[in-house]
């Protein structure tokens, strides 16, 4: 065999010597030729099993107006507080963007009795907060607790009220309610508080403790450093969690820089300081869009209108008045000129992209017409006058259709406001705007001082509109602005909150939605989206309709700014769902 091979290598290479230069060249550009192709195919080959991956590592910078005083979910009230507790803390719940969807955090699972008043959740195991302290179902109970502590002042107290939180054993919790309450889940996202940390402060030096800046949570992200003192922090560099219950985090390092204003901030982002940038106006959209930018739009439970005090103002007691000023505006305009478009305009008090699968829509409003509008008041006995304002001859004197409308001094309020006031004024009516630069809350709002309020509804995704439209929320600290009493509106917003049928509360949406549209207690405009800005640094991130400006930041622990290429046999299982 050996003497085989021998003879047929030295014929192979007489052969090779025999042939001409040329011939020699040929076959030297036929083997370049043959081994090329091979490693092209092999290649190709190899490329068709390769998938792009989330790679552990890199830094992602957000730009935070204003500064954080309050890094814990019971008192957090400010954005930049709500913006690093949805960072550093977990709840038993969180809502994934891209599901749509609340899905488990701490909870391994939950179950709901048969009659919607008590939830039980049990705990995942092996659970710890991010200084290696276990948390369980004390820890729960340790939050509830200080959320419904009435001297802690807690904003989140009204969800909690009444609500019974109790102990099963250390890894199960359940929370009984006095009444069935749709929307009661929703509560459970909230950051759970360690209690090791908190539980020997007294309730008079919790807003004031020091793990109030320095926060110890179970969240995605853990403190990784302060850039300037704890009380006015310039920065803060945040590490990821190893035994955060969703998995470890894929950022080696998110940096969150505060800011005093928006235009410091949105000069930083120009810069290209920072790699997100939230709330932005759309004044700012196309400046960062051309510095590499891309704008995401987030739907929010979250809706502006007119709201009408009739008791402040006869004239807007009249049906007909009410009628032609909602007919006249033109919702399009005021989206297309104040918001470029990054608005939505409705005509109903709920707000479209949060409204049950199937559920009537009677938000799409009517094309402005100021002709009809017009043609209203002409009927209702409202004239114009020589001034050209309409008024209205009554048994004794006239009545001038005359109001003013109060706005806080939001440069988008103000336009939409002025916008409003134009075309009113058009058919008649004598109409100004009030900008209130201080005392807008405890001199305006809370005595409801005013003819007209230009505000907004932050209504939640559970759309519980009990505390908007009920009778018995018109005075402070109820949130019925509009003054609205319907007794027949009172019985569906009851049975809203507390059926778990979704035909029903269909139903009872489509009677509120028809009975709010007969009486017009407030013009609604616009359902505001929320811009943000984020470069190409964020990978893994997702779109959709949220409940506030914070939870933009739920996904975060999904986020990557590194990819690498491997085999589709060594891929994550997860790796095509979660990152595509």
């Amino acid at each position: 065999m050996r003497d085989l091979r021998a003879t047929i290598i030295t014929k192979i290479a007489d052969a090779i010597g025999n042939l001409s230069s040329l011939g020699r060249f040929i076959l030297g550009a036929l083997i370049v030729l043959f081994v090329v192709a091979v490693v092209w195919l092999v290649c190709d080959v190899s490329a068709s099993f390769l998938v792009t991956v989330p790679m552990n590592g890199g830094t992602v910078t957000l730009g935070i107006v204003g500064k954080p005083r309050l890094i814990n979910p019971v008192l957090a009230v400010s954005v930049p507080d709500k913006d690093m507790d949805a960072l550093v803390y977990s709840g038993l719940t969180r809502w994934d963007i891209k599901e749509q969807k609340l899905i488990p955090d701490l909870a391994e699972s939950w179950a709901i009795s048969p009659d919607d008043t008590v939830y039980t959740f049990i705990l995942k195991t092996g659970l710890t907060f991010q200084d290696g302290t276990p948390l369980t179902a004390d820890d729960i109970l340790f939050t509830v607790n200080a959320i419904q502590n009435p001297a802690l002042h807690s904003p989140l107290a009204a969800n909690w009220a009444g609500v019974t939180a109790k102990k099963i054993d250390a890894h199960t919790v359940q929370f009984i309610l006095p009444a069935p309450y749709a929307p009661f889940i929703e509560n459970t996202s909230v950051g759970i508080l360690p209690a090791h940390t908190w539980q020997k402060i007294p309730a008079e030096q919790f807003a004031t403790a020091a793990s109030n800046t320095r926060p110890i949570g179970s969240g995605p992200f853990a403190i990784g450093g302060i850039t300037g003192p704890a009380n006015n922090p310039s920065a803060y560099a945040l590490t990821p969690f190893v035994h955060f219950s969703l998995g470890t985090p894929h950022l080696g390092r998110l940096v969150v820089h505060f800011f005093s204003d928006t235009e410091t901030a949105a000069t930083a982002a120009e810069n290209h300081q920072i790699d997100e940038l939230s709330n932005v106006s759309p004044d700012q959209i196309t400046p960062l869009q051309q510095r590499g930018f891309f704008i995401n739009e987030f739907s929010l439970p979250r809706v502006f209108g007119i709201f009408f005090n009739q008791t402040n103002s006869s004239v807007l007691a009249d049906p007909a008045v009410r009628q032609a000023l909602n007919t006249a505006v033109d919702r399009t305009a005021i989206v297309a000129n104040v918001f470029g478009n990054s608005a939505l305009a409705i005509s109903g008090p709920i707000p479209p992209a949060f409204l049950p699968t199937s559920a009537p829509d009677s938000s799409v409003p009517a094309p402005a017409n100021s002709t009809l509008a017009e043609n209203i008041l002409d009927k209702a006995g409202w004239i114009v006058n020589n001034d050209g304002i309409r008024e209205k001859k009554k048994t004794i004197g006239t009545t001038t259709l005359s109001f003013a409308i109060a706005t806080a001094p939001a440069p988008e309020l103000v336009a939409t406001a002025n916008l409003l006031a134009n075309r009113w004024q058009a058919i008649g009516v004598n109409v100004s705007v009030k900008v209130f630069d201080s005392g807008f809350e405890d001199q305006v709002i809370e005595p409801r001082n005013y003819d007209a309020l230009f505000f907004g509804q932050d209504i939640g995704r559970g759309l519980d509109l009990y505390p908007f439209w009920a009778s018995s929320e018109t005075a402070d600290p109820g949130l019925n602005i509009a003054l609205y009493k319907n007794k027949s509106v009172d019985a569906l917003l009851g049975d809203m909150r507390t059926t778990a049928s979704s035909t029903v509360r269909q139903a009872d949406i489509a009677a509120f939605n028809a009975d709010f549209a007969r009486d017009l207690p407030a013009i609604m405009l616009y359902e505001q989206n929320l811009s943000v800005g984020r470069t190409e640094t964020i990978h893994g991130d997702s779109v959709g309709p949220i409940a506030n400006i914070s939870e933009r930041l739920s996904d975060a622990y999904r986020w990557y700014a590194q990819t690498e290429e491997i085999w589709s046999v060594f891929a994550p299982k997860t790796a095509t769902a979660s990152y595509q």
